[in-house]
């Protein structure tokens, strides 16, 4: 009778531990700097092949959706939203 108690009370903890993971999600904004890769056409001293230019923040739903923010390098100013809520597509080899 104590084992079988004993094993109700472990189990009922690992599904409330599973379950409560989700209530206490970390919502973050993952940062990814922005390179520039190529300059194709212009001279400018501040844009140069190789140089960050900013920093996107890249945030993941749980509803399967992302939001895409970027802001300058050196800059006050809130990020600039890109995308919002994109839905995205699932297929074979993930999102």
């Amino acid at each position: 009778m104590l084992k079988r108690f004993k094993k109700i009370i472990i189990h009922s903890l690992l599904i409330i531990i599973f379950l409560s993971t989700k209530l206490l999600a970390n919502n973050e904004y993952f940062k990814c700097p922005e390179k520039i890769s190529k300059i194709i056409r212009g001279e400018d001293a501040l844009l140069k092949e190789g140089s960050l230019l900013g920093v996107n923040y890249i945030k993941f739903h749980i509803n399967q959706s992302i939001t895409i923010k970027f802001q300058y390098l050196n800059s006050n100013e809130k990020p600039i939203e890109i995308i919002s809520d994109k839905k995205l597509k699932k297929k074979i080899f993930g999102l």
